[in-house]
């Protein structure tokens, strides 16, 4: 709005000594009644602290994770690995029932789970690959899942506090030396829970070197002819400490059971 103001100078003289308008239009005295009465002054203020809380709000808000789903068609995915890429730590990756020839490095933190169909678990195929899932960020799940075709380890674990849960892991080789080829196998490790896993492994099964405040519980082991399960201490300055290991099935004709 543009206010017209008196020539003389006798109505700015009058607002500034009295807060008088009266000398105004009508039109622009509303508004100055507004601002000298503060007003208007004091609906700005209130305006701008409502703008700030909105942003503190929205600036303070978690991010909400995501869930991915794959399957061989009308998902967010085709692959696997794929979905890990475009994923974020804590983001959750829904695998739907399929045959995925793709072995997996998964190099943040998520929850990685399989959704059971007609046909069983989701099954992992490494392909003939050194290794069938890598893992190599801390505080990863993996569940209901089927994990088959590497070459040398089902499973390779280089990060602390995950989790193996409810999985199907087949793995076939065979070695004459013991502690070779093992389906799950780190080192120094920290954290780790394997449960409700079967174990369908011709060698080795679980091996960890220098592990800490490990859980390996309810599982079952199918006949291996090594060891089902191998606690392996070096001797170093961080040596095997703090783990459980309970609630197993082992069925064995060969090997060594728990060592």
């Amino acid at each position: 709005m543009r206010i017209a103001i008196p020539g003389d100078g006798s109505a700015l003289n009058s607002l500034y000594r009295n807060g008088d308008v009266s000398g105004f239009p009508k039109e622009g005295s509303a508004v100055l009644r507004k601002v000298v009465s503060g007003e208007l002054v004091d609906s700005l203020v209130h305006l701008f602290i409502l703008f700030g809380f909105v942003l503190l709000l929205i600036a303070g808000s978690p991010v909400m994770a995501a869930t991915y789903s794959v399957c061989p068609s009308g998902c967010n995915f085709t692959s696997i690995q794929a979905a890990i890429n475009a994923a974020s730590d804590g983001d959750t990756i829904e695998i739907r029932g399929g045959h995925y020839i793709e072995p997996l490095i998964v190099d943040r933190r998520l929850v990685l789970k399989g959704v059971a169909s007609g046909g069983g678990y989701p099954v992992i195929d490494a392909g003939g690959a050194e290794f069938g899932i890598t893992l190599k960020a801390p505080g990863i799940q993996i569940s209901s899942l089927n994990i088959t075709g590497a070459n040398s380890s089902a499973i390779l674990i280089e990060s602390d506090n995950n989790t193996l849960h409810d999985l199907i892991i087949v793995h076939p080789k065979v070695t004459t030396y013991y502690l070779t080829y093992p389906a799950v196998t780190g080192e120094d490790l920290t954290g780790l829970e394997i449960s409700a896993c079967k174990f369908y492994v011709r060698g080795d099964t679980v091996v960890l070197h220098d592990p800490h405040d490990y859980s390996i519980t309810g599982n079952t082991f199918l006949n291996p002819l090594g060891y089902s399960v191998a606690i392996v201490s070096s001797g170093s300055a961080n040596p095997t400490e703090n783990g459980v290991i309970s609630g197993n099935t082992i069925t064995q004709s060969r090997g060594a059971g728990i060592g």
